[in-house]
């Protein structure tokens, strides 16, 4: 949970602004309700950990 910010700072920067409404839509405890941003937080979280694991 603690790479969400920068996550979604990323999204952003990808994306554009328009993301945000739909980045909003996040659960504790099921996620982010879009599928595909869903995905990505998995995959970008993944990415952050093994990184700092190296």
């Amino acid at each position: 949970m603690e790479n969400k910010d920068l996550f979604e700072q990323w999204l952003i920067c990808q994306f554009g602004e328009g993301i945000k409404s739909r980045i909003a839509l996040f659960d504790i405890k099921e996620g982010y309700a879009d599928e595909t941003i869903n995905t990505l937080w998995i995959g970008f979280s993944a990415g952050v950990e093994l990184s700092t694991n190296l």
